[in-house]
């Protein structure tokens, strides 16, 4: 959720490439790594979270959340959005980050990976990292650089900033005018 609410920011009424994203996220990878490791990138999980099946959202929703499913290589883990009021009111994401800190630790613990690419900037995460880098795996954070927690950013083992790159994963759309009717 972290990338789409911060990309709906910086980029309004636009879509990424979740193809180029993957690609990106490796090529910064490797480019931060100055030489000493050369990563593949296996998997890449998305967490986010969706209405419940009989919410008005639901199908926009679970459309977005499809398109990255097609993509090789994506795994998508999701929570739950649940109203915040008794009458309605804003969503707010349930569990999802439950999923990635359990998935981040337990993969982490069955040496399932190097290398953790974590891209979020709440400090709920700081925990987490530091369980990480306890079993001896490093974390790679990206990040918009207007949202990062500064102890969640002092933690990682590197940081890349998503704004140097997130106009190359950006799909540019362009919306009809009433000129055209």
């Amino acid at each position: 959720g972290y990338l789409r609410a911060e990309f709906d920011r910086i980029a309004p009424n636009q879509k990424m490439d979740f193809v180029i994203l993957k690609q990106k996220i490796a090529e910064n990878f490797n480019a931060n790594c100055n030489g000493k490791f050369d990563g593949d990138l296996i998997r890449v999980y998305y967490y986010d979270a969706i209405v419940d099946s009989s919410h008005p959202k639901f199908k926009e929703q679970d459309d977005y959340q499809a398109t990255i499913k097609k993509i090789n290589g994506y795994q998508i883990r999701l929570g739950k959005l649940t109203s915040t009021g008794k009458n309605g009111g804003a969503l707010k994401q349930k569990g999802v980050d439950v999923l990635l800190a359990t998935d981040m630790i337990t993969k982490a613990y069955t040496d399932q990976y190097d290398f953790a690419i974590l891209i979020a900037g709440d400090s709920d995460f700081l925990e987490v990292v530091n369980a990480v880098k306890d079993s001896g795996k490093r974390v790679v954070g990206m990040y918009f650089k207007e949202h990062i927690a500064d102890d969640l950013y002092d933690a990682l083992d590197t940081r890349i900033e998503l704004n140097n790159f997130y106009n190359s994963f950006r799909i540019i759309t362009v919306s009809q005018s009433n000129d055209d009717e």
